[in-house]
């Protein structure tokens, strides 16, 4: 794929904890006497939501103490892997940089009360956080707290439930940590993040050979930089596979995103406010299902265009570098949408070696909406497939040999 392919798909990083930020006071306060585990809380809704007393299983500052109702592990050291055997139901908080978590491929999923009013037909019934945001959501059935992750990396969490605040602001951002062979399901998000603003490649977070399904939301990550996905299997979940929110040097390789219910891949820009830049989508299987609503595969918006994403053999960087992924378009919707670039330097797109199949005839494969492509570098080398028939690639002018054709 020329000079725009990357060789750090999974980084040999060191691991060392030397010189990293710790994250500055602890996540979580108790704010009440020890409640039962299966306590309910209601907060604003028709159904209680969970609270997650002696649920919460936390990787805390070397500095910090545990707090109480709290399961701390791992409390040194740089390898970690969940306590006890089975599966866990809670929550996992890694609030300390250098930390490679390995699940071994146990399960977390989310705390689910039988028979009682945290059961639900719609996240309008689950109320939301007692500040007013976020809304609550109702997965498989149940009420789970908004902005919670099975796997939740630093903060700020903006979590509320009753028993135990993890407070929006009690936290800072943590970097370098791996989390590979977790099987989460069925929280408000199944990975979280919110990262260190600025592009100055601090982040460095590996999500590895995980499972996130049946959760509201697969991957949450926004604001990160050096961020990898790689090698998961995001599935079932309720709205987008991944959600990514405003990012920096973002590679996705070699995950298989499918049947999730809104995209498979959404990249978007914090209301527009901020923009993406340097993404790299590769190697990946993204296959909405037949008869569901009517979203595109994978949405990129709000992409940067900056002074060395020229994207040609010689280059070492592109603005989008999007090569040999398999999308399926089983809605009748376009297989990819580029929309709302509004950056004064266009960005520089390579759009190589893909395999792009939608279940109708005469669908754009690809949608340009107020996107301003750099007149370079678009494509080389797709193919696509329009109800199981071979076809021209859609539409038509967009690949066609251009001046980096090579």
């Amino acid at each position: 794929m020329g000079g725009c392919q990357r060789q750090d798909v999974i980084r040999g990083r060191g691991r060392g904890r030397g010189g990293l930020a710790v994250a500055v006071g602890a996540l979580l306060t108790v704010v009440s006497a020890a409640a039962d585990a299966a306590d309910l809380v209601n907060r604003g809704g028709t159904s209680n939501v969970p609270t997650l007393q002696g649920r919460v299983h936390y990787i805390k500052p070397t500095s910090a103490s545990c707090p109480s109702g709290v399961n701390c592990f791992c409390n040194t050291g740089t390898d970690c892997k969940l306590p006890g055997t089975g599966t866990i139901t809670g929550t996992v908080v890694i609030d300390r940089s250098g930390v490679n978590l390995d699940c071994q491929n146990r399960i977390i999923q989310a705390p689910r009360f039988a028979n009682s009013l945290q059961q639900c037909t719609s996240s309008s019934e689950c109320g939301q956080h007692s500040s007013g945001a976020p809304g609550h959501v109702c997965v498989n059935g149940y009420c789970q707290l908004g902005n919670l992750a099975g796997i939740n990396i630093g903060g700020p969490l903006a979590v509320d439930d009753g028993s135990i605040n993890i407070n929006v602001e009690a936290t800072g951002y943590v970097q370098d940590v791996t989390v590979r062979n977790c099987v989460v399901k069925s929280f408000a998000h199944g990975y979280r993040v919110d990262g260190f603003e600025g592009d100055n490649g601090l982040d460095n977070l590996d999500i590895v050979s995980n499972t996130f399904r049946g959760n509201f939301s697969g991957v949450h990550i926004a604001a990160t930089d050096g961020t990898v996905l790689n090698a998961n299997s995001v599935r079932d979940n309720y709205t987008d596979g991944m959600f990514l929110d405003y990012n920096w040097s973002l590679q996705i390789v070699w995950n298989t995103i499918n049947a999730n219910a809104k995209r498979q891949i959404l990249t978007d820009a914090m209301g527009g406010s901020r923009t993406n830049r340097w993404l790299e989508i590769t190697g990946n299987l993204a296959q909405s299902t037949p008869g569901w609503t009517w979203f595109e595969p994978i949405y990129i918006i709000d992409l940067d265009g900056t002074a060395n994403g020229q994207c040609d053999p010689s280059s070492s960087a592109c603005d989008l570098l999007f090569a040999s992924n398999e999308v399926w378009a089983e809605t009748g919707a376009e297989t990819v949408a580029l929309r709302e670039s509004f950056a004064a330097t266009r960005p520089a797109v390579r759009f190589t070696d893909n395999v792009l199949v939608n279940s109708k005839l005469g669908v754009n494969d690809v949608r340009l909406d107020s996107f301003q492509l750099r007149p370079r570098c678009w494509e080389k080398n797709n193919r696509c497939f329009h109800a199981g028939i071979p076809t021209v690639c859609l539409p038509a002018l967009l690949f066609v040999p251009g001046d980096c054709w090579y």
